[in-house]
């Protein structure tokens, strides 16, 4: 089964709150794939990932990487998932 991944930008938030049309948005999501698992991830959580200046480019995408897949193991665990 194919999972929706979704990161959101800083125009999605106010105060690090969803504002209302991402949260119409996700409503939406659901409603148009309610049998597919969901991962909204704030841009803050991607953007952290990409600026590790103390890392290479090869250790970056790793960190990455490691953060999806936790992101997908949580998600067998909860179908809805807002990190």
């Amino acid at each position: 089964m194919a999972t929706v991944v979704n990161i959101d930008g800083p125009s999605h938030f106010f105060n690090n709150t969803p504002n209302g049309a991402t949260i119409l948005k996700r409503r939406q999501l659901r409603n148009l794939v309610p049998n597919r698992p969901l991962i909204f991830i704030p841009y803050w959580e991607w953007n952290e990932l990409s600026q590790q200046t103390d890392k290479t480019k090869d250790e970056v995408k790793e960190s990455k990487q490691r953060y999806l897949q936790k992101c997908f193991g949580d998600n067998l665990r909860k179908q809805y998932i807002d990190h």
